[in-house]
């Protein structure tokens, strides 16, 4: 398992063009990292920097994903100066757990786990931020699976809701300033 960085540069007519980066960090528990055996913390800090020093020097980025980023582990992300954690600052206090056992029933059955995997980061000069949203939280209608879940040797299935993805989505609105 690797990474996976897509960037885009977005015209808006009238605007200031965007550049857009999305990602996806998969990364197995220890991994070698220059020829050297290292934890998946490390190299997901090791991708947040590569990644933020190639846009640094945009007027105008989006930067997010599933960044599998977990604060307990890898800290802090970190960010330059002009650049906001969007669920931050938007919704200060809400946890925004975008892989949530809890709240997800497609997941029922799965350990306890709460954590906000799913981040948006910018750098905006010329646009503000409108609002972010969680997604993708609603069951798709007519649809679902078939979970077998060993519980003290027993092997007991359990017929679960599909919804569009194990984690939520984020939705971002940005407006012009």
């Amino acid at each position: 398992m690797g990474r996976d960085l897509s960037v885009a540069e977005v015209e808006v007519p009238g605007e200031s063009h965007l550049f857009w980066r999305q990602a996806i960090w998969r990364v197995p528990v220890q991994v070698l990292l220059n020829g050297t055996r290292c934890s998946a913390e490390n190299v997901r800090v090791e991708q947040a920097n590569e990644a933020i020093e190639i846009l640094r020097a945009n007027p105008n980025v989006v930067f997010g994903g599933d960044m599998n980023w977990d604060d307990k582990l890898d800290g802090k992300f970190p960010l330059p100066d002009k650049w906001v954690d969007v669920w931050e600052a938007l919704k200060p206090g809400d946890p925004g757990f975008t892989y949530d056992t809890k709240a997800n029933p497609m997941l029922s059955g799965n350990r306890a786990l709460q954590k906000r995997l799913d981040r948006f980061f910018c750098r905006l000069d010329d646009y503000k931020l409108g609002g972010v949203e969680m997604v993708g939280k609603e069951a798709i209608p007519g649809l679902s699976y078939v979970k077998e879940k060993r519980v003290r040797g027993d092997v007991k299935k359990l017929e679960l809701p599909v919804l569009p993805s194990d984690h939520f989505g984020l939705l971002l609105t940005l407006l012009p300033k």
